[in-house]
């Protein structure tokens, strides 16, 4: 049996390595009570396709009014902009998640095999 849930973070000491990694325990589970558990780290680069939105920048109410047209197109292209890089971010964590979802079982055929050895 194969579980596998999020480290947890441990308050703000770890604050720098959070943002670097994102990591979860994976535990095997066998019959013969030799239980294995590891730490498995994601590197939050994998992120780097998707580019990020800028949002609008902030201006006078004199200067809103006078561009009213350009800055609601401003808008309307962050936010478009950002659904799209939400929906590429959930992209790459599908993605990265079944790499990982294959390796484990890779890693669990591994261990397997080489008890046999």
């Amino acid at each position: 049996m194969l579980l596998a849930f999020p480290a947890a973070n441990q308050g703000n000491s770890g604050k720098l390595f959070e943002d670097l990694l994102s990591g979860f325990f994976v535990c095997f589970f066998d019959g013969d009570r030799r239980n294995k558990c590891m730490l498995m780290f994601l590197a939050k680069p994998v992120l780097a396709f998707c580019d990020p939105p800028f949002a609008p920048a902030l201006t006078s109410p004199d200067l809103a009014r006078e561009y009213r047209e350009e800055f609601k197109q401003d808008f309307e292209r962050y936010f478009s902009e950002a659904q799209a890089y939400l929906l590429c971010i959930e992209e790459e964590k599908a993605s990265v998640m079944e790499e990982v979802r294959q390796t484990v079982q890779r890693y669990d055929r591994f261990l397997n095999d080489s008890e046999k050895w």
